[in-house]
C-alpha cells in the first residue's frame, strides 16, 4: 500500500482532496529545513525515495503536540519574500512537513475511521475524508501526527512492527479550530528548487537521495487547486517563510436558455446528462500572475443495468455511485494571448509563468498552439485528451483503480469520454486547436472526436464574410468555407473561417467529416467571376497567382481574364480578360495604359519575377510603350495640359532608355504635334518659347515646369519636363524677327561705312542673345535669307551662302558673296560667331573642283612641261589641314582632279604612239611613284603637296598594291600587253608590288590576260612556263613530242616568269588540267593545228598515256564529270572500203563509244571504235566507261542440214563430259556461286554430238544483226531441244577445234566467252587437264623443269600451225595457240610455290600471268616480225 503512495505528490493529492472534503477554503503546506546541514552540493534530486529506514521507536510526547501547535496559521503568515528568496533553500534537508486546512475538526468517527488503519481494519467502502488515502502519509513518515480541533492523534511503531494509533486531549493553549497533519520525515530527503540539471555530480555521494521539487509542486498544487470545490487558496512555507501562495476566484458564467435546461444521453446509453454549470475562475499567484481559466460541470446520472452493474462492482468491489462528476478545464482565448506575450517579453525560466504554463491546457511549441490537456481520474494521469481542456471525472476510486482492468469497463469509459466530447458540443465552448492526437493512447482522443462529430449535426464557427467586414459572425459549418492561404483570406468574398484557426484539429476534423468545404481553384474561380474587387484585394489576389502552386498556366490566364476591379467607388470597372503585360516603368496614372498591361500602381506589390514566371506577364517594352503613346490615336491626350505635361514628363525620365531610331521617331512625332501647353494654349514645339524670352507676353510661352536635368521630382503632381527634351523637340528660345528689325529700318543707307555698322551692330545683338538660343533657333538663324552682302554684290543671304573676305582674296574671284565686314579679324569673337552660324571661311569641295576642273581645261591639253597647277589645287593645298582633311573622303569624290600622266605612252594597236597629256585623276587611281601601269601624279603637284603633308591623306597611294595594279592593267590591257616585252615589264613590276593572296588568284585565275600568239589572251591555268631553265629540267623523252597545240608555253622573262608563278601558272599541266585542255581543244588541234596527222595522232596519244597513271586523281577531280560525257578519248576504227581493203581511221569520241579488244575475231568482222593499241591506255579508258569487246556482242550459232553422228562424235563427248567442270568456275577455280546446276546436269545427262553441213553465226552488236558463215566464224553450235542438249560440228573438219567447242559450251550456258576466262586469270589448262588419260597430259613438272607433252601439241594443234605458218593472213590463230601455252606455262610454274589446287594455288597462278603478261606481249610482236 506504501508503494502505492510513493509517485509524485500523491500524499500532497490526498491530503488536500481530504481537506476539500473536509469543506475547507485553504490548506498550506509548511516545511522544516535544516539549511546549515541541508546544502548538498553534489546531491541527486530524483523522485525515488528509498524506502529502507530503522523503525524509529518514539512516544507520543507534548513535544510533537507543541511543534503541532506552533505553526502559523495562515491569517497570522505573510507573503513577502520575492522568488529569488526560493534559491536560498535549495538542496535543504527536508526535517518535516505539516499540511493545514480549515476545514471541518474531527469528529469522533473520524478519530475512529483513522485509528482503525493502525489496527489493520482497511474498509475499501471508506472512501471519503481520512479514508484509505490516509496511507500516503507513511510514504514520507513512520509516526505521522494529526492535531485536530482539541485532540490529537500519534501513530507509532512497536518492536512486534505493528502500528497503534493514539490520540489524546491537547491542553488549551494548544488547541486550534484548523486540522494539522504533522510529519516527521522518516528518512532524508532533499527540497531542490532548481530542476534536476542544475545540480552538480558529486565526487563523493554514490548513493540516491530523494527529493522533492518545489517547482514541480507548485504547479501540482496550482493544478490540483483548479479542480477542488471548496479549497480556494493553496501556499508553500519553508521555516515560517511564506514562499507561494495561488489563490482561485470563481466566478459564474451566463449560460443560454438552451444549454441550461437538457437531458442528454449518451452513445451507449449508459448516462443521462441533466446539469450543467459554467463558471470562471481565475488563479492567481499572489504578487505574480494570475489566469482566468473557463470551468465546465457536468453531472451524469449513471443508468447502466443490473448485469453491467454487477460486472463492474465484482471489479471495483464496490457498488457505482448514482452520479459521475464531469468537469471541464479550459482556456479562453484571453488566456492565450496573454500567455504568448508573456513568453516573447519574459524570461522563460519565471517560476509563476511556468506554473501557470502548465495549468493551461495548451502549450505554445515553436510559435504554435499545441492541446496539452489531461485527463485526471480522481487525480491527474499522463493520458491527453487530444483537446485544448484537461478532463475530469471521479468515476473510478482514486486508489483501486491501479488494480482494476479498464479494459472490462471500457463501455462505461467510453461513454464517459463522449459524454465529454457531447458537452462540448452544446457548450459550443470547444477550442478550435482541439481534435489533435492523444497519447500514449491515441484511442482516447478518437473516442472523443468521434463523439463530437457522431451526430454530424451542424456546428456554428466563427467566420468573416468578405475582405472589407471585418466583424466575425457564427454560421452553420456547411455554409463556411477553409482556407490555409493567407492571401486567399484577404481577397476571396466567402465566408471564411479565420485564418488563425485554419489549421486547428477542429477545423482539420470538420473537413474530414465533411462538415465544411475547403477553398479549391474552382471555388476561387467561380467567386471572382461574381464579384468585383477593390483595389487592395485585387493586389492580394495577383500575389496569391503569383505563388499559385500550379504549372497550368491556361488557368492562370483563365482567372486574370475573369477579375473585375475599381479603384475607388467612382472608378470605372477594369476587366483583365487580355491582360498580357506589366508597365515597369511607372506610367503616371492620370495617363491612359493598353488594356493588355497591368498599371504600376499593382505592380509595385508584386515581384518582378512573380509578375514573369508565376502571372505570365511580360514586361512591356519601354519603346513599345512609347509607340503606343505616339499613335495618333492617343493624341488626344494632347488636347488636355494636364495629361500632355505627364506624358512629356513621362518621356522625359525614359527617353534617353531608348534606342536612336526610337528616340527619332519620338521627336518627329511630337515636334509635328501641338503637344506643348503655353499661355496661349496647346502649342507646336517650334511655335513655343522657353521662358524667358526677349519679346512681349503674347508669344506663346510654356507654362510647363522645366527641369534641368532628369531627375525626378518628390511630387508626382508636378510632372517636370527637362529643358533638355524641349530644345530636341524644337521649341524656340530667342524671337528672331525683332534682332532683325532694326537692321531692316536702316536698310535705306547704302554707303558701305553705313552697312558695315549695320551689319557689326546685328552681329552684337545676335552675340547678345546665342545663349537663350536653341538648336531650332539657330537652324533658323543658318537658313534665314537676313543678311546682306557687301555692297558689290547686292541682295539678302542666308549665312551659309556668304563667305569670308579672305576666301575671294585666295581663290582671286570678285564675285564670291562676302560678308559686308572686310577688315574683321580671324580670331575675333565675332569671326567665331559668325562661323558658327554659317558663314564660311572655306569654299566646299565640290566648288573647288569644279574651278579646278575648269582651270584645266582652260589651259586646252598641255603636256607635262607646260602645265600650270590650278589656283583651286593650290588653296586645297593650304588649306587642306585646316578645313578640309576631318570631311575628306575619297569615296564622296566622283570627279577626277589631280593632275597625272602614264609612264608607258598610250600606244594604239597598230603601235603608233598618242601624244602623252596631262589628265585629272581621282586619287585613288593615282600613284606618286612611277609605276607602268596607272597615273602619276605630276611631280609638281607632288611637291606642292608634299610640302605640306603627306599626299596619303588625300587618298594617293605611293605605289598600288597588286590587286589595285591589276584592276588598272586591265582597263589598259589592250595597250600594255600587245607585246611579249611590255607584258614582261608589266609582269616584273607586279612581282614587286604586295597584296598577293589566295582570293587574288582565284579571282584572277578566271580572267584571260596572259598575252599568247597574235591579238589573244590566256586565263592563268591555260598556259604554262617553258623558260630555257624550265626546259632544261624536263626529261627528253618529254622533249621528244611536240605538245604544241594542246599545252601553250610562255616566257617572259625572269621577272616575268616568277610573277605568273606566284599566281600559280604551272611549268606543266596537272592530270586535271591536261584533261581539261584535251577536251577543249582537241577539235582546234586535229582540225586547224598546223602538222600532219601522225604528229597529232602520236603528241595525243602521249598526252593521254600521261594521264593514265593518274587515274584516281582525276576521279577525285571535279572535271570526272566531263571526262564521262565529253570526247576525249582517241579511238581507231577499221573501215571497208572494198571486199579485201579496209583502211583504219581515229576518231575523238566519248569513252563509252569505244571498246577494249578481248576479242580479236569481233574485231575482225564487227569492226567496232577500238582504243589504241597500248595497254597502258586500258585502264584509264576503263575506269571512264569503256567497255570489253566481249561484253557487249551477243552470239548465235545454228546448224543447217540434217544431223549425222560417227566414232569421233562419241569421243569428243566422252571428252567433253570429263572436262565440263572448268567451264562453272570462278577466276579462283572455285564452282560459280550463281550457276544453274540443273543446266550443268542437263549438259552431263542429255549432250549429244551431231555432224552437220552447214552452221551459220551472228553477231548482235549495237542493236544490229550481222550473219556470218561458219566457215568464217564458228565450227559448231550448241542447240536445246526439249530435254535434250545437242552440239553440232562441221564434217568438213578433219580435226576438231577444241576451244571453239568450249567456247561455245560455255557462252551458251553462261554467256562467258573462254577468252574472257583466260583474261581473268581462270587456270584453264590445269582444268583442261584429262585425269582419266593415262601418261596423256598437256604438261607437267618434275623437280622444278617443265616438260610439254609433244603428241598433244600434235594432235590438237600442229595441223593449225602449218597451215599458220604457210598464210599470210590473220594472226589470230596464232595468238590464240600462244596464249594457250602461256598459260600452260603460268600453271606449272605456279605448282613450284602450292602443290594443290586450291584457292592459294589460283591467286598464284593469277599472279603469275599478270607479271609476265607485257613479256609475252613483246614475244608475239617479236615472232609477227618473224613472220
Amino acid at each position: 500500500m506504501l508503494a502505492r503512495y510513493s509517485s509524485d505528490f500523491v500524499l500532497f493529492r490526498e491530503l488536500v482532496q481530504n481537506s476539500d472534503d473536509a469543506r475547507a477554503t485553504y490548506v498550506e503546506l509548511h516545511f522544516k529545513c535544516d539549511i546549515s546541514h541541508g546544502v548538498i552540493n553534489n546531491a541527486v534530486c530524483d523522485n525515488q525515495s528509498d524506502l529502507q529506514h530503522p523503525r524509529v521507536k518514539s512516544k507520543l510526547t507534548a513535544n510533537y503536540i507543541g511543534n503541532a501547535a506552533s505553526h502559523k496559521t495562515p491569517s497570522q503568515s505573510s507573503y513577502s519574500m520575492p522568488k529569488e528568496a526560493d534559491a536560498q533553500f535549495h538542496n535543504s534537508t527536508i526535517r518535516e512537513i505539516c499540511v493545514i486546512n480549515n476545514g471541518s475538526v474531527f469528529s469522533d468517527v473520524d478519530w475512529k475511521r483513522v485509528a482503525s488503519i493502525a489496527e489493520g481494519n482497511v474498509n475499501v467502502e471508506s472512501i471519503g475524508q481520512f479514508g484509505v488515502g490516509f496511507f500516503s502519509v507513511f510514504s514520507l513518515s513512520e509516526e505521522p501526527v494529526i492535531v485536530s480541533g482539541t485532540d490529537g492523534m500519534i501513530f507509532t511503531w512497536g518492536d512486534d512492527g505493528s502500528l497503534t494509533a493514539r490520540r489524546c486531549e491537547l491542553p488549551v493553549q494548544q488547541q486550534s479550530p484548523n486540522t494539522s497533519i504533522i510529519l516527521k520525515m522518516r528518512s532524508k530527503f532533499i527540497l531542490c528548487v532548481y530542476d534536476t540539471k542544475s545540480v552538480r555530480e558529486s565526487n563523493v555521494t554514490t548513493n540516491i537521495i530523494p527529493s522533492i521539487n518545489l517547482g514541480q509542486l507548485k504547479s501540482y498544487l496550482t493544478k490540483v487547486l483548479s479542480f477542488t470545490k471548496r479549497v480556494n487558496r493553496l501556499s508553500i512555507s519553508i521555516n515560517d517563510e511564506t514562499i507561494f501562495e495561488v489563490t482561485k476566484t470563481i466566478q459564474t458564467a451566463p449560460l443560454s436558455e438552451t444549454i441550461s435546461k437538457f437531458e442528454l444521453e449518451s452513445v451507449n446509453s449508459m448516462f443521462i446528462l441533466n446539469s450543467f454549470e459554467h463558471i470562471k475562475q481565475e488563479i492567481k499567484i499572489s504578487n505574480g500572475l494570475s489566469v482566468v481559466l473557463r470551468h465546465i460541470a457536468v453531472q451524469a446520472k449513471v443508468t447502466i443495468n443490473e448485469t453491467l452493474h454487477g460486472k463492474i462492482q465484482e471489479i471495483l468491489k464496490k457498488s457505482l455511485p448514482s452520479s459521475v462528476p464531469i468537469q471541464l478545464l479550459l482556456a479562453p482565448s484571453s488566456i492565450i494571448t496573454k500567455l504568448k506575450e508573456f513568453r516573447l517579453t519574459s524570461n522563460h525560466t519565471n517560476f509563476d509563468f511556468k506554473t501557470l504554463n502548465n495549468l493551461s491546457p495548451l502549450k505554445f511549441e515553436k510559435g504554435q498552439l499545441v492541446p496539452s490537456g489531461y485527463i485526471f481520474i480522481g487525480q491527474g494521469t499522463h493520458q491527453t485528451t487530444g483537446l485544448g481542456m484537461h478532463v475530469y471525472s471521479h468515476f473510478i476510486p482514486t486508489i483501486e483503480r491501479e488494480n482494476i482492468d479498464l479494459q472490462a469497463i471500457r463501455a462505461a469509459v467510453t461513454d464517459i469520454k463522449n459524454g465529454e466530447a457531447d458537452i462540448n458540443r452544446l457548450s459550443v465552448v470547444i477550442a478550435p486547436y482541439s481534435f489533435q492526437s492523444s497519447s500514449p493512447n491515441s484511442r482516447i482522443g478518437l473516442t472523443i472526436c468521434e463523439g463530437f462529430f457522431y451526430s454530424k449535426a451542424d456546428i456554428l464557427v466563427p467566420v468573416r464574410l468578405s475582405p472589407s467586414n471585418a466583424y466575425i459572425q457564427l454560421i452553420p459549418s456547411t455554409k463556411a468555407y477553409l482556407t490555409y492561404s493567407n492571401l486567399i483570406y484577404s481577397f476571396l468574398s466567402v465566408p471564411l473561417i479565420p485564418i488563425e484557426l485554419a489549421s486547428s484539429g477542429l477545423f482539420t476534423n470538420l473537413k474530414s467529416w465533411d462538415l465544411i468545404v475547403e477553398v479549391n481553384d474552382t471555388i476561387v474561380k467561380q467567386t471572382v467571376q461574381n464579384s468585383v474587387m477593390n483595389f487592395t484585394e485585387f493586389v492580394e489576389f495577383l500575389r496569391w497567382l503569383s505563388q499559385f502552386d500550379v504549372e497550368n498556366r491556361e488557368l492562370i490566364r483563365e482567372m486574370l481574364s475573369l477579375v473585375k476591379v475599381y479603384h475607388n467607388t467612382s472608378s470605372d470597372i477594369l476587366t483583365l480578360k487580355n491582360i498580357r503585360y506589366f508597365d515597369p516603368y511607372g506610367v503616371p496614372s492620370i495617363l491612359p495604359l493598353r488594356s493588355d498591361i497591368l498599371p504600376s500602381s499593382v505592380v509595385q506589390y508584386i515581384s518582378r519575377e512573380q509578375l514573369n514566371k508565376r502571372l505570365l506577364l511580360l514586361a512591356i517594352s519601354l519603346e513599345e510603350l512609347l509607340e503606343f503613346y505616339m499613335h495618333k490615336d492617343q493624341r488626344n491626350i494632347f488636347l488636355n495640359s494636364i495629361t500632355a505635361a505627364a506624358l512629356l514628363a513621362f518621356i522625359s525620365n525614359h527617353i534617353g532608355h531608348v534606342s536612336k531610331n526610337c528616340r527619332k521617331n519620338i521627336v518627329n512625332t511630337l515636334s509635328n504635334t501641338a503637344c506643348v501647353p503655353t499661355t496661349r494654349g496647346m502649342k507646336r514645339p517650334n511655335e513655343s518659347y522657353i521662358p524667358p524670352i526677349n519679346k512681349s507676353s503674347d508669344e506663346p510661352c510654356i507654362t510647363l515646369k522645366i527641369s534641368q536635368g532628369t531627375r525626378k521630382s518628390d511630387n508626382s503632381d508636378d510632372y517636370p519636363v527637362s529643358r533638355e527634351l524641349l530644345i530636341e523637340l524644337g521649341c524656340r528660345g530667342v524671337h528672331l524677327p525683332s534682332l532683325f528689325n532694326a537692321e531692316s529700318s536702316s536698310s535705306s543707307m547704302s554707303s558701305v561705312s553705313s552697312s558695315n555698322n549695320n551689319f557689326r551692330a546685328l552681329v552684337k545683338r545676335l552675340m547678345q542673345e546665342r545663349n537663350k538660343m536653341t538648336d531650332t533657333d539657330r537652324k533658323l538663324l543658318q537658313e534665314r535669307t537676313s543678311l546682306s552682302s557687301c555692297p558689290l554684290i547686292i541682295g539678302k543671304y542666308a549665312p551659309c551662302e556668304l563667305y569670308f573676305p579672305s576666301v575671294a582674296t585666295q581663290l582671286k574671284r570678285s564675285d564670291l558673296p562676302i560678308i559686308p565686314w572686310l577688315d574683321i579679324a580671324s580670331d575675333s569673337s565675332e569671326y567665331a560667331f559668325l562661323k558658327a552660324i554659317g558663314v564660311q571661311e572655306a569654299p566646299s569641295l565640290d566648288f573647288l573642283i569644279d574651278q579646278i576642273i575648269m582651270e584645266h581645261e582652260e589651259q586646252n591639253s598641255p603636256t607635262t612641261e607646260t602645265y600650270q597647277i590650278p589656283v583651286a589645287l593650290k588653296f586645297v593645298a593650304e588649306n587642306f589641314i585646316k578645313h578640309y582633311s576631318n570631311q575628306w573622303n575619297t569615296t564622296d569624290i566622283k570627279q577626277p582632279f589631280l593632275p597625272s600622266y602614264f609612264a608607258i605612252k598610250m600606244t594604239n594597236r597598230n603601235g603608233v604612239n598618242q601624244e602623252n597629256s596631262v589628265i585629272l585623276s581621282l586619287p585613288s587611281n593615282v600613284y606618286a611613284d612611277p609605276n607602268p601601269v596607272g597615273a602619276i601624279l605630276l611631280p609638281s603637284v607632288v611637291q606642292m603637296f608634299k610640302i605640306r603633308f603627306d599626299i596619303v591623306m588625300i587618298g594617293v597611294q605611293r605605289r598600288p598594291t597588286l590587286p589595285n595594279a591589276f584592276n588598272d592593267m586591265m582597263k589598259r590591257k589592250d595597250e600594255l600587253l600587245v607585246s611579249v616585252s611590255l607584258a614582261s615589264k608589266v609582269f616584273d613590276y607586279m612581282s614587286s608590288l604586295e597584296g598577293l593572296s589566295n582570293t587574288f588568284i582565284e579571282k584572277i585565275s578566271i580572267i584571260p590576260f596572259i598575252p599568247f600568239g597574235n591579238q589573244s589572251f590566256r586565263k592563268p591555268n591555260e598556259v604554262f612556263i617553258r623558260s630555257d631553265s624550265t626546259r632544261r629540267n624536263i626529261k627528253s623523252k618529254d622533249n621528244s613530242v611536240d605538245e604544241r597545240g594542246l599545252i601553250d608555253y610562255v616566257d617572259f622573262g625572269e621577272g616575268g616568269n616568277e610573277f605568273l608563278l606566284s599566281i600559280r601558272v604551272l611549268s606543266y599541266p596537272t592530270p586535271p588540267i591536261l584533261a581539261r585542255l584535251l577536251m577543249d581543244r582537241q577539235d582546234y588541234f586535229f582540225e586547224h593545228y598546223p602538222r600532219t596527222e601522225a604528229e597529232k595522232l602520236r603528241t595525243y596519244t602521249a598526252c593521254l598515256k600521261k594521264l593514265a597513271p593518274h587515274v584516281e586523281e582525276l576521279l577525285s577531280d571535279p572535271i570526272s564529270k566531263r571526262l564521262y560525257n565529253t570526247p576525249w578519248c582517241l579511238g581507231y576504227q577499221k573501215i571497208q572500203q572494198r571486199k579485201d581493203i579496209t583502211r583504219e581511221t581515229f576518231r575523238i569520241a566519248i569513252p563509252r563509244e569505244i571498246y577494249m579488244n578481248d576479242n580479236n575475231q569481233y574485231v575482225c568482222y564487227l569492226m567496232p571504235l577500238m582504243i589504241p593499241d597500248e595497254p597502258a591506255l586500258t585502264q584509264l579508258y576503263e575506269e571512264f566507261g569503256s567497255r570489253w569487246l566481249s561484253h557487249c556482242v551477243k552470239r548465235i550459232s545454228t546448224h543447217t542440214g540434217n544431223p549425222s553422228t560417227s566414232d569421233r562424235c562419241q569421243t569428243l563427248r566422252q571428252l567433253i563430259l570429263s572436262r565440263l567442270d572448268m567451264l562453272f568456275v570462278n577466276n579462283r577455280g572455285e564452282p560459280i556461286g550463281n550457276l544453274d546446276q540443273g543446266n550443268v546436269e542437263l549438259i552431263r545427262t542429255s549432250l549429244a554430238v551431231f555432224e552437220v553441213r552447214t552452221i551459220q553465226c551472228q553477231f548482235i552488236f549495237q542493236r544490229k544483226t550481222h550473219k556470218f558463215d561458219s566457215s568464217d566464224v564458228s565450227t559448231c553450235a550448241l542447240e536445246l531441244n526439249g530435254c535434250q542438249v545437242m552440239l553440232y560440228v562441221l564434217a568438213t573438219q578433219s580435226v576438231f577445234d577444241y576451244f571453239d567447242i568450249a567456247d561455245e559450251l560455255a557462252r551458251s550456258k553462261l554467256s562467258l566467252p573462254l577468252e574472257m576466262l583466260k583474261r581473268r586469270g581462270i587456270p584453264v589448262d590445269r582444268l583442261m587437264k584429262n585425269p582419266e588419260y593415262d601418261q596423256t597430259v598437256i604438261a607437267f613438272n618434275q623437280g622444278g623443269s617443265l616438260f610439254f607433252n609433244l603428241r598433244y601439241f600434235e594432235q590438237v594443234f600442229a595441223d593449225k600451225f602449218k597451215v599458220l605458218r604457210s598464210s599470210a593472213s590473220s594472226n589470230d590463230e596464232l595468238e590464240e595457240i600462244f596464249d594457250f601455252y602461256f598459260m600452260v606455262t603460268c600453271h606449272e610454274l605456279a605448282h613450284n610455290l602450292v602443290s594443290q589446287h586450291d584457292t592459294n594455288f589460283a591467286q598464284c597462278l593469277e599472279q603469275l600471268a599478270v607479271t609476265f603478261m607485257p613479256s609475252k606481249q613483246r614475244s608475239m610482236e617479236m615472232l609477227y616480225s618473224i613472220r
